[in-house]
């Protein structure tokens, strides 16, 4: 009886031995059918765990960004006439590949404003290179006076642009 129970525990852990060390009553075919099953299920349960994760990677993805973009220059008029339309070009610099304009976001106290640009980068395979930009500003005023423009910077410095209107 000692016996049978030694055999049925060097079953169970066969996988541990090498094939022809078995001591036990099975044959080589079973032996062999046994192996190539366990063998099959530990590919199957890696395959199903691999792939399941790859889906929750997939799912995780933010292909879709906006951000406060930096403002290399401004160029245009620095004076100009009450009532009169004066177009700035601002030069934005993209962070890869899939940069694109966003919007502009103002706040005026008194004569300044202050001028927030963001970038919306969409795509998730960007080619990495800074790019640049040029994005016009339109600027209004019907009171005469000198204007202060400030441009954010993601830094939280500004660009400073001066208009005086007459």
């Amino acid at each position: 009886m000692l016996l049978g129970v030694k055999c049925h525990v060097v079953d169970y852990l066969f996988l541990l031995q090498p094939l022809g060390k078995l001591c036990c009553q099975h044959s080589y075919k079973q032996k062999n059918i046994i192996m190539k099953k366990t063998i099959l299920s530990v590919i199957i349960l890696a395959s199903v765990a691999i792939f399941t994760s790859c889906k929750k990677a997939e799912e995780n993805l933010v292909c879709s960004e906006t951000k406060i973009a930096k403002v290399l220059k401004v160029e245009g008029p620095k004076s100009m006439n009450i009532n009169q339309e004066l177009v700035l070009n601002i030069s934005i610099e993209g962070l890869n590949g899939c940069a694109g304009f966003g919007n502009y976001s103002e706040t005026t106290v008194g004569n300044t404003t202050e001028i927030i640009t963001t970038a919306k980068y969409q795509g998730c395979a960007c080619t990495q290179a800074l790019i640049t930009f040029i994005v016009p500003y339109k600027f209004i005023k019907s009171t005469p006076g000198n204007y202060v423009l400030k441009f954010s910077q993601p830094d939280n410095s500004f660009i400073a642009y001066n208009i005086t209107v007459q």
